[in-house]
């Protein structure tokens, strides 16, 4: 038994030959212009953002901060969890740049403690469990 060699004109596998690579090209020509919108709106909403004010990026960027810190918080699960405290200590050095900068006593005390909160949650969950794993490491080579 021989294989069957399809040949230029069998039919069915030209038209399916035709769609594929026309899909690719329309899929290739759309990426591309899709690339250049990207980069057209990259490039406009960084002018944008570097005519606003140092108050205004420190009050969004705090504020980014914060939520993502957050959400992080929020789904235990997630193997990013413990650095949401990370993302909040950002946020509180941000924060209290912004109330130092506007004479916002109570949100620069405020994130004064919230930043000794973070601290902790960053001993908590980052760093005591490392430090703990080090610990066993070490007291295994030492009974050996």
């Amino acid at each position: 038994m021989s294989a069957r060699t399809y040949r230029l004109g069998d039919g069915l596998l030209d038209v399916l030959t035709v769609l594929v690579f026309g899909l690719t090209g329309l899929l290739a020509y759309g990426l591309f212009s899709l690339s250049e919108q990207l980069l057209q709106a990259a490039w406009l909403s960084w002018q944008w953002l570097t005519t606003w004010p140092l108050l205004k990026v420190l009050e969004w960027s705090a504020a980014a901060l914060t939520i993502y810190g957050a959400w992080l918080l929020a789904n235990p699960g997630h193997r990013w969890t413990s650095w949401g405290f990370v993302f909040f200590l950002a946020a509180n050095v941000v924060w209290i740049s912004y109330a130092w900068f506007t004479g916002q006593g109570g949100l620069f005390v405020q994130q004064l403690v919230l930043t000794g909160i973070s601290l902790q949650g960053i001993w908590n969950t980052l760093l005591r469990p490392v430090l703990q794993a080090f610990n066993q490491l070490f007291e295994g080579f030492e009974n050996e």
